[in-house]
């Protein structure tokens, strides 16, 4: 590849099929004109892990929304992912695409270790017994489980006596990279909505958060996002934890918490693992701009909190 003039920032793609699995060292190295006198800057090297193994994704769910049915579609049809299902309003002998459906939440170690990502889209977490929520802590914590929570308008939301009152779930509130509100009235839905769609705001580290990229480059990714219409609501809560990663923010002003913007996007390292946060079941709406964007954009991310399994 002929590189541009000086200053000139010229985008370069490789595509390398690896030979077999293990760990290998890439090197970037450029042919340095005569006059170069630190041949220590002419490379760059890498270290890449190849393997050879199909991502394990629990798919759970509080109800079947639109984001729980373009994503279960998408995992079921994507060769390089199984995926098993737990859909909590599931009637009996109803049929799902799914590798396997469950009838309940892992409950021992040999089931819970089995997976590498758990989506969790607005669950009922009060279902699930204190054993279950140890064994789901320790996955994450201990064996480096990822995991993708995602906010809704019916459990997270329920204003009385639901999962963000309970006193014996702090352990999946630890969880979340998020403060919650704990100060909820028992009027109606806690959820921000607008009868208009907002853009997404980036913060710096999303803008440079790779797995968030629609497209190959920055620049580009940026461009597509904002062509993206934005999404009607965002969950309410304080902010991010200490030591949680704000990545984007839901840009209605009127969801602000004084100067500042309620948060959309956000992540954390919880132990070995990471936990990835959504404000709403909105990524659906990608699929207007292409059905691409929203495959590509769950395929990273599920990708990115794996890390820790992959890295086992």
């Amino acid at each position: 590849v002929l590189l541009g003039e000086n200053g000139e920032v010229v985008p370069v793609k490789f595509e390398l099929t690896p030979t077999g699995t293990g760990r290998r060292t890439l090197c970037l190295r450029v042919r340095a004109p005569e006059t170069d006198t630190n041949p220590g800057d002419d490379y760059q090297e890498e270290e890449i892990e190849f393997v050879d193994r199909k991502i394990r994704v629990l798919l759970f769910a509080g109800g079947p929304t639109r984001e729980y049915r373009f994503l279960r579609t998408q995992l079921y049809r994507d060769a390089s992912t199984t995926v098993d299902v737990l859909l909590q309003t599931a009637q009996p002998g109803i049929s799902q695409e799914a590798d396997q459906l469950l009838d309940e939440f892992p409950a021992i170690p040999e089931q819970m270790y089995a997976y590498d990502c758990l989506v969790a889209l607005d669950p009922d977490w009060q279902m699930l017994t204190s054993g279950q929520v140890d064994l789901l802590e320790s996955w994450v914590a201990e064996q480096g489980g990822g995991l993708i929570v995602i906010a809704g308008a019916i459990h997270a939301a329920e204003p009385v006596a639901g999962w963000l009152q309970d006193p014996d779930l702090d352990k999946i509130r630890a969880l979340y990279p998020v403060e919650f509100r704990r100060q909820l009235t028992v009027f109606g839905s806690q959820i921000d909505a607008s009868s208009e769609p907002w853009p997404l705001d980036f913060t710096r580290e999303g803008l440079e958060a790779e797995f968030l990229w629609l497209d190959d480059t920055a620049a580009a990714s940026q461009r597509v996002w904002a062509e993206f219409a934005g999404v009607y609501s965002c969950f309410p809560v304080r902010g991010p934890k200490p030591g949680a990663t704000a990545l984007a923010h839901f840009s209605d002003p009127r969801s602000a918490q004084g100067d500042r913007p309620a948060v959309y996007f956000a992540e954390q390292f919880y132990g070995s693992g990471r936990v990835f946060y959504s404000g709403s079941g909105e990524m659906w709406r990608l699929r207007r701009l292409d059905p691409a964007r929203f495959q590509r954009f769950y395929t990273r991310l599920i990708r990115h909190v794996s890390q820790g399994r992959a890295l086992r």
